[in-house]
């Protein structure tokens, strides 16, 4: 074998190397950020926010925001990882090495021991329209790399919208009948909004049904206004709440309400909530 024909192949098996660690670093980081439901269970608790927040999070673009690092060492006490501090992004995955600050791609933030702190800043800045994920753990295999069998960390998400409207919050007012009864009742929410998408949950009370709880709802926001819906199954009834033209004016969410049954509107009318 010649040395140009050995050089071709080591470069192309490099490649191969190269491409697949990469396509596999998102899968990994966003495996990572499963294991935020175990976080509770393990010995080392990292933490991470957005303006004080764990998410997930809608701001404007002009919205500064702060990312703050934080960690309860547990047994793992003195014990020496690789930490990272990850933001995936739409331009791809960038890192805060300590502590020079971002840079691009994956790199280590710091090889050091775990120990307690709290309220470090690593982002105070705006930024462009788009979705993040930003991550931050440790691994307790002290290499330099990424190694997600030993990883714990946590994840925080963030939305920058230019829509100044955001659904997120916890809501309690009325419902108001249009129909000849002209009847109301009482009506809470919990909702969360993740970019152009809205999800929460919903309880009524008063209606000819009795009180309904909990029922989960999902929908969408066009132009600041939404239209989420829900199903429910009540005495084996279906039941399915539509909430249309819902808008949003400081804390104050109004809008219309349908509930049918079977199939067929039951009830229809207006609601306010305030958060």
């Amino acid at each position: 074998m010649n040395k140009m024909m050995s050089c071709s192949i080591s470069i192309r098996i490099y490649l191969v190397i190269v491409t697949v660690a990469v396509l596999g670093v998102p899968q990994m980081l966003h495996a990572a950020s499963l294991m935020d439901q175990v976080v509770a269970d393990s010995p080392l608790q990292p933490s991470i926010l957005v303006n004080g927040s764990s998410g997930p999070l809608t701001v404007s673009p002009s919205t500064p925001l702060t990312v703050s690092i934080g960690l309860s060492p547990g047994s793992k006490a003195g014990q020496l990882a690789d930490w990272w501090v990850v933001a995936y992004t739409s331009a791809g995955f960038y890192s805060y090495v300590y502590p020079g600050g971002w840079t691009p791609g994956i790199v280590t933030c710091v090889q050091a021991s775990a120990t307690a702190f709290s309220g470090f800043d690593v982002l105070n800045s705006t930024l462009p329209e788009g979705s993040y994920t930003f991550y931050f753990g440790l691994d307790f295999t002290p290499n330099r790399q990424l190694d997600v069998d030993t990883l714990i960390a946590s994840s925080v998400q963030v939305t920058v919208s230019s829509s100044s409207t955001n659904f997120t919050g916890n809501y309690s007012g009325n419902w108001y009948s249009s129909g000849a009864s002209s009847s109301s009742g009482g009506l809470s929410a919990q909702l969360t909004q993740s970019g152009t998408a809205i999800q929460g949950t919903v309880s009524v009370t008063g209606t000819s049904l009795g009180s309904l709880s909990g029922i989960v709802l999902s929908g969408t926001i066009n132009n600041g206004t939404a239209t989420i819906q829900g199903n429910y199954t009540l005495y084996g009834l279906s039941l399915k709440l539509t909430l249309t033209n819902c808008t949003l004016s400081g804390n104050t969410l109004s809008g219309n309400y349908a509930l049918s049954v079977n199939g067929i509107v039951d009830d229809s009318g207006s609601f306010t909530l305030t958060r």
